[in-house]
């Protein structure tokens, strides 16, 4: 409805000045004096508005080719994302913390954030037929579990050492899946949700700072062309007296 309305108001102005334009052109010029000094300033104007609209063209121009090469298989969430927060989810000040390594697609990066939304924060983004987005708390809990909005988790008191982070990981040599595996290994134990993207060639990890910290150096190790095809095994030392 929003994005109507704004072509409408668009037309009304014009209508507006049309009708201002041919009221003052039916006005009496006055004498020959005044219609001579009528004529020079409007001499002088249009030399400014040709000037003025030249220059505007070739900036308008620029832009437009900017962002239509930022867009390049970026989909349409770039440019013209228009949201509004429902009442429930105004007052909230919870943080999302999500960390990229390397740069991504709008459109891949809007897919993520608004899984991740979805599925640990209990918000859901609903599309209306113009185009807004509307983001409001879901009426559904996921099998992520609880959602971080009700557990107080992603709470701006929260040490940023205990806050949930999330962390989108490229591989470049070992396959998502081939890495997930490994990790849920070597970090056995430990508080680390790891999901597998084959079609971003990623992996996202959720957890404390340090624990995401740790499975990044250790993919940092392994995503080597060295290790490609390779396999290896965990040896954990037992001390008996």
């Amino acid at each position: 409805m929003l994005l109507y309305l704004t072509p409408a108001f668009g037309a009304v102005a014009l209508l507006f000045a049309l009708n201002r334009a041919r009221f003052v052109g039916r006005q009496d010029a006055g004498n020959e004096r005044m219609v001579e000094i009528a004529a020079a300033i409007r001499e002088g104007a249009m030399a400014f508005l040709r000037r003025e609209y030249s220059v505007l063209a070739v900036f308008a121009g620029v832009v437009a080719v900017l962002l239509y090469v930022a867009n390049l298989g970026g989909g349409t969430e770039l440019v013209g994302l228009s949201f509004l927060i429902a009442p429930n989810l105004r007052d909230s000040t919870d943080l999302v913390t999500l960390r990229i390594a390397e740069p991504m697609a709008p459109a891949d990066l809007f897919r993520t954030a608004r899984r991740i939304l979805e599925d640990y924060y209990g918000v859901r983004i609903r599309a209306d037929e113009d185009g807004v987005l509307t983001f409001e708390a879901a009426d559904v809990i996921t099998d992520s579990g609880i959602p971080l909005l009700i557990s107080g988790r992603a709470s701006p008191e929260v040490p940023a050492t205990h806050r949930t982070v999330f962390q989108i990981v490229h591989t470049k040599v070992m396959s998502p899946t081939r890495i997930e595996g490994l990790l849920a290994r070597l970090l056995s134990g430990v508080e680390l949700d790891i999901q597998v993207r084959p079609t971003l060639g990623a992996i996202i990890l959720k957890g404390s700072r340090t624990t995401i910290d740790r499975a990044i150096a250790i993919i940092e190790v392994l995503d080597q062309p060295l290790l490609s095809g390779r396999h290896g095994i965990v040896i954990e030392p037992v001390f008996l007296d």
